[in-house]
């Protein structure tokens, strides 16, 4: 019988909870969202005046605005909908609002001095309020966060934005890059989407957009090198390795390269990738290569996927369902994984570290990992070069490990309480727990890097050593 290893209840962030609430409620739709042909939205109003003109069509809200102790503009949570053309969802448990458009996700809870834009924390100078049982929020705070501009002349207050793009619907792979050299904010495969007959390699994505699968099956890999881009609703099965985001060579045995389904190389300073709701299927073709691979320096948002990493060759070439490069910021949560060999192996302090050239603390990256189920053989695995060790493969004989023992430590105690597991053949009953296995666990044991196979379970937040299983 197979051990399942579970104990996934923790504090949820803000951001998290209100996109659970979300799903759950009712979305409120723009007073102008059936005008098709409008570029830009004017919407103004006045203060103490519960209607305001958009477009010029007057629409009446439940309140009317205010100004409140801080001299800023507070309007109810309903108008930032009707008005703004964003979503908006109220988490009467949680006392949060999250407002979200095409291209944003802004959350803030009442009474506090912040608010979280794309997974980022921002300060504001007045705080979201409940007032006469009504949500009040920051005006410009929340217009500007999507985009909005407001101007305040003669007593009156101006909001302006652009209206959505065009919605592209394509039929096939030359259509969908065809639709991604335009200005299109969001790209649909239609029900009829296929690529029988095209020449079909991986798409590049360089510019935000959203790509909604529709769940349609592609059988190509996708690559992100840009800031707010959403990939959902796809059902990605990858069946040759030139179609998956690789590099190097498949005939090359001793050099095979990459084969990933998707591989995002963002900058952590904008806004995150969206990776959800997808259900990827890959064989890795005996090669190195994830379902997801996230470079170093990403930010990202991977919740709700399913991922089956499969390796037909039974090739010691791989790395896991979502690898995790080093300085990786956001959150990978309730996605499904099941693994080859491993569900999370990571870079954590980048793939070529050399504890020789360190001059500052070491951390591992502050994305959050969390309420995923896991079915695999190791929890994680950590890779980096050799060099990490230092010239003489001995971390303790260096001065200091720079934080590397703690800060991997905690991280692996973090992973296995808030996720859940269940550990794959071919491990006998007794090791059938949260493994860890890898280079790096050498540092916290004190080994030489020639020591590869060193083993770890949690045991009451502990790391365990253990010997290693007969079929590693």
């Amino acid at each position: 019988m197979l051990h399942v290893w579970s104990n996934k209840k923790i504090n949820k962030t803000i951001a998290t909870a209100a996109l659970t609430a979300f799903a759950a409620t009712g979305i409120i739709l723009p007073a102008w969202a059936d005008d098709t042909q409008q570029k830009e939205l004017i919407v103004t109003m006045t203060i103490g005046d519960a209607t305001y003109q958009a477009n010029g069509k007057n629409v009446t809200m439940d309140c009317a605005p205010y100004v409140d102790e801080n001299n800023r503009t507070m309007v109810p949570v309903r108008f930032v909908g009707q008005a703004l053309g964003a979503t908006v969802n109220w988490n009467p448990s949680a006392k949060t609002v999250l407002v979200a458009d095409e291209e944003n996700t802004v959350v803030f809870a009442v009474g506090s001095d912040e608010m979280t834009v794309n997974g980022r924390t921002t300060p504001i100078d007045t705080a979201a309020v409940i007032q006469d049982n009504r949500t009040m929020l920051p005006l410009r705070a929340v217009a500007e966060s999507i985009g909005a501009t407001v101007t305040y002349a003669d007593g009156a207050i101006t909001i302006s934005r652009k209206a959505p793009s065009e919605i592209t619907t394509v039929v096939n792979y030359q259509e969908l890059k065809q639709a991604l050299s335009s200005k299109a904010s969001t790209i649909i495969l239609d029900k009829s989407f296929s690529t029988q007959g095209e020449l079909v390699q991986k798409l590049v994505v360089e510019r935000p957009v959203i790509l909604d699968g529709n769940h349609n099956e592609i059988d190509f890999g996708i690559e992100i090198v840009s800031e707010g881009v959403t990939v959902k609703n796809f059902v990605i099965n990858i069946s040759d390795f030139d179609k998956g985001v690789s590099t190097g060579d498949q005939s090359d045995l001793k050099n095979p390269g990459d084969c990933v389904a998707i591989e995002i190389h963002n900058n952590a300073a904008g806004r995150p990738v969206v990776i959800s709701n997808n259900n990827i299927k890959l064989d890795v073709f005996g090669s190195s290569n994830s379902a997801i691979y996230l470079a170093d320096n990403s930010y990202v948002e991977i919740s709700g996927n399913t991922i089956l990493l499969e390796n037909k060759e039974n090739n010691t070439y791989e790395r896991g369902g979502i690898f995790v490069g080093a300085d990786v910021s956001g959150s990978i949560t309730n996605n499904d994984i099941t693994s080859s060999r491993t569900a999370i192996p990571m870079s954590p302090i980048g793939l070529t570290a050399n504890l020789d050239t360190l001059t500052k603390a070491v951390t591992v990256p502050s994305v959050t990992i969390q309420d995923n189920t896991i079915k695999t053989r190791y929890m994680t695995k950590m890779y980096v070069s050799g060099q990490l060790f230092g010239d003489d493969h001995l971390v303790l004989e260096r001065k200091t490990d720079f934080g590397v023992r703690q800060a991997l430590s905690d991280f692996i105690v973090a992973l296995a309480e808030n996720n859940t597991y269940e550990i794959a053949a071919p491990y006998p009953a007794e090791h059938e727990a949260g493994f860890v296995q890898c280079r790096l666990d050498n540092i916290m044991a004190g080994g030489t890097y020639f020591e590869n196979n060193v083993f770890f379970y949690v045991e009451d937040g502990k790391l365990v050593r253990i010997p290693a299983p007969s079929n590693p």
